[in-house]
């Protein structure tokens, strides 16, 4: 495996944005390039606009606290929900019926005894108010985790392809799929990855910084260093921006090639499948780096997964190597906890190519 160097960077706050992983010290620290419109929530939700009157019909009655906090308890799908991140990085779940507003906390929810081999019920607490009024309540309810499409894209980016064969066998254990990023040229390892159920996306031939490169050498990097891959017919899902790195042109001269373009941040973001499909995502790291001790990486892990099981939609999610003492990688015993928590809420382990029928 090579020996990289690497740019120790301060410690990031959780709208940051970090680059990429493993490289010499020229590695820029930059806002990946994100277009608007993608996420299925904005990080910081402004209030929604009131609905436009239309003569001549009667706006519905709004529902009593009482009827309200009902069907809190019974866990109405059809209540609305959203995530948003509060200024100390805290996510939350809130929603806004007519004339109320709710709050949710699936990240404090604590476990019950099901009495049921491979049910999950979490008791969550909850809170509600009256907008006119202010009159606020709280509770809790019994959440049952149920089989839905909610779930992560795990990634791993560059070209440590030894190490990542290596877990195979973990990913294997908890049925868990993931999309592998290389860097450089075809190699066995794209065909043993696929045998396994994984997928392989693609990361530049030499990891240069794209935005500080020639139009010439942009294009040898991506779309002329995929002859080798054509040659073989060998699929290619998705392309992942070095450092999560672009300029809007370079998204129109890779749509053809790659129907999924990634960036790469450490800002918590879901997406719908329709936003996927949509042609750009950002992920979020889960990085040694970002993390100063293991209970801190399971509290995040934990809140993250949580909300996105309760929230619905799909959140993308990238490493690199596999080790314990890697600054831009995940220590095993991190990477299992990831996994198991994830199979406990019975999340969707995605590859990005899931998104099309045609991959």
């Amino acid at each position: 495996m090579k020996k990289r160097d690497f740019l120790f960077v301060s410690v990031l706050t959780a709208l940051s944005v970090i680059s990429c992983a493993s490289r010499p010290s020229s590695v820029p620290v930059g806002v990946p390039e994100s277009p608007s419109g993608l996420d299925t929530a904005p990080e910081h939700p402004e209030k929604l606009p009131a609905e436009t009157e239309v003569p001549g019909e009667v706006e519905p009655p709004l529902l009593s606290m009482e009827a309200l906090i009902r069907k809190i308890k019974a866990n109405d799908p059809d209540l609305p929900r959203r995530y948003s991140i509060e200024p100390d990085g805290r996510i939350v779940v809130s929603g806004d019926p007519p004339g109320y507003g709710i709050r949710w906390d699936p990240e404090n929810a604590r476990q019950q005894e099901s009495g049921v081999p491979g049910k999950t019920v979490f008791e969550m607490d909850f809170s509600v108010t009256e907008e006119d009024s202010g009159d606020e309540r709280t509770g809790s309810f019994l959440w049952t985790i149920m089989e839905d499409d909610s779930g992560i894209l795990l990634a791993f980016d560059d070209d440590y392809q030894d190490v990542w064969e290596q877990h195979f066998d973990l990913l294997d254990r908890y049925g868990a799929h993931v999309t592998f990023f290389i860097q450089g040229d075809y190699s066995s390892f794209c065909v043993a990855a696929l045998s396994r159920g994984h997928e392989i996306g693609f990361h530049t031939k030499n990891h240069l910084n794209l935005v500080k490169v020639s139009r010439e050498v942009f294009f040898e990097e991506t779309l002329g260093a995929l002859e080798t891959f054509r040659q073989l017919g060998f699929p290619l899902t998705s392309f992942a921006f070095p450092f999560g790195l672009s300029e809007p042109w370079m998204h129109e001269a890779l749509r053809a090639a790659f129907p999924i373009l990634r960036g790469f941040g450490v800002t918590y973001r879901l997406y719908t499948p329709d936003a996927i499909r949509a042609g750009y995502i950002s992920s979020k790291s889960i990085d040694n780096t970002l993390y100063k001790n293991d209970e801190a990486f399971q509290a995040d892990i934990r809140a993250m997964l949580r909300i996105v099981k309760f929230s619905g939609g799909v959140l993308p999610l990238t490493t690199h190597t596999i080790a314990a003492n890697a600054v831009w990688g995940i220590s095993p015993e991190r990477l299992e906890y990831l996994l198991k928590t994830a199979a406990e809420l019975k999340l969707k382990f995605y590859r990005y190519g899931d998104f099309f029928t045609d991959t």
